[in-house]
């Protein structure tokens, strides 16, 4: 039996780049309270000044992945394998490393004794044995296993994942086509993609929206993990966000919903039930807003389903949602979206039946969350803001489980 942790966790434009400027918006001269004129200037003053929050931001973001104790750790809007390992070296592992330096502190005094006991021992003994427990203490507390895949998005908000366990296997399901999953393509599916194709890419160039598209909008990555000894494999993945409204765009989140079921069937076939597989990431849906199971658009006021209803309702659900197991409705947000004011769990960690059945924990670290996000009460980290800094506008989920 092996305890795990596996995390979620959308880390917000983890980027080694500066955000771009949109050239003749007037939104875009101002930053702060002060407007410019001169565009060369504008940029100057705002790599600047983001360059110094990134700094903080990216504190308070390793922070939070820091308190999720995770084991395997799900990570959307990774910019490259590069931003990753930057952020991973310089952020997170360096405020793991005092973690590492206390064990082998605490191991060196009984070392010593031994050490004097060893007449064989000679001058490399002692540290042949800290250079193992630094090792021990490494895999216990920093993550050595890294990936990210660019998918289907030209911005650069990809997929990626941090472990302690080694990887057997990572496979991109970016190239899948609508044509390949049953009931995916459809006429509301049709008419969203013709209406963005003729809002932005049609005077490029690029042809019209068939059933021979890839259906991600960023991507499906299929990993699989050894945990001491065991197969256990990870969807994870970044469906197609709201704007500019929830009903409009659902029918997309529903054609991917349906290609993950279509993949983790593929997979395991009738093994489906009873093997250890999970699907996380920000689905950028919920089944409830505000601990309410009705859940009205504010631009149509009507009620909407949501696509995740393809993978959770029903007798026999084919994936269950850690976070359900949380008690009180109203303490399973993860994102708060202060336009509408709603808070909502868009960030999820679908587990398979039998995976289920071995949850031994779920927590959500909010502590990096903005002092906007007013619900939670909780102590904040050093230097979080109102709005900024803050570790994402998403909250870590974590779940333990114990694999047979």
């Amino acid at each position: 039996m092996t305890r795990l942790r596996l995390a979620t966790f959308n880390v917000e434009n983890l980027f080694m780049r500066p955000p771009e400027l949109t050239p003749g918006r007037a939104s875009e001269r101002r930053f702060g309270m002060f407007v410019f004129d001169d565009e060369t200037e504008l940029r100057q003053v705002r790599r600047a000044v983001e360059a110094a929050l990134s700094d903080d931001e990216r504190q308070l973001t390793a922070q939070a992945l820091i308190d999720c104790e995770a084991d395997i750790v799900c990570l959307q809007e990774v910019e490259s394998e590069a931003a990753l390992r930057l952020f991973r070296d310089e952020y997170l592992h360096r405020t793991l490393q005092p973690r590492v330096a206390r064990e082998i502190k605490a191991a060196l005094p009984a070392l010593r004794a031994q050490a004097e006991k060893k007449a064989e021992a000679g001058k490399g003994w002692l540290r042949d044995q800290l250079d193992k427990v630094r090792l021990m203490a490494e895999r216990k507390h920093l993550y050595p296993h890294f990936r990210v895949v660019t998918g289907n998005d030209g911005r650069g908000i990809n997929i990626g994942f941090l472990s302690r366990y080694p990887v057997i296997e990572v496979k991109s399901h970016a190239h899948l086509a609508f044509s390949a999953v049953p009931g995916s393509w459809n006429e509301k599916v049709e008419k969203l993609l013709i209406h963005e194709w003729e809002e932005r890419t049609r005077d490029k160039g690029y042809p019209k929206p068939s059933p021979e598209d890839r259906i991600f909008r960023r991507d499906c990555l299929e990993v699989t993990f050894d945990v001491g000894g065991r197969s256990f494999t990870v969807f994870i993945t970044h469906l197609k966000a709201n704007p500019p409204y929830r009903e409009l765009t659902y029918p997309m989140r529903r054609a991917e919903v349906l290609a993950l079921r279509h993949i983790v069937q593929s997979r395991f076939g009738e093994q489906l039930a009873s093997a250890p597989w999970a699907i996380c990431g920000d689905m950028n849906d919920f089944v409830e807003v505000d601990g309410d199971a009705d859940m009205p658009d504010l631009v149509s006021g009507k009620s909407l389903q949501s696509a995740l209803s393809e993978l959770v309702e029903g007798a026999k659900p084919f994936a269950v949602d850690a976070c359900q197991m949380i008690a009180d409705p109203r303490d399973r947000w993860t994102s708060y979206f202060p336009r509408d004011d709603v808070y909502s769990q868009l960030d999820h960690i679908l587990l398979s039946p039998a995976l289920s059945k071995a949850v031994q924990k779920v927590e959500l670290i909010r502590a990096g969350q903005p002092y906007r996000a007013a619900r939670f009460s909780g102590p904040r980290y050093p230097r979080v803001g109102w709005d900024r800094p803050k570790a994402s506008d998403h909250c870590p989920v974590v779940v333990e489980v114990d694999l047979a």
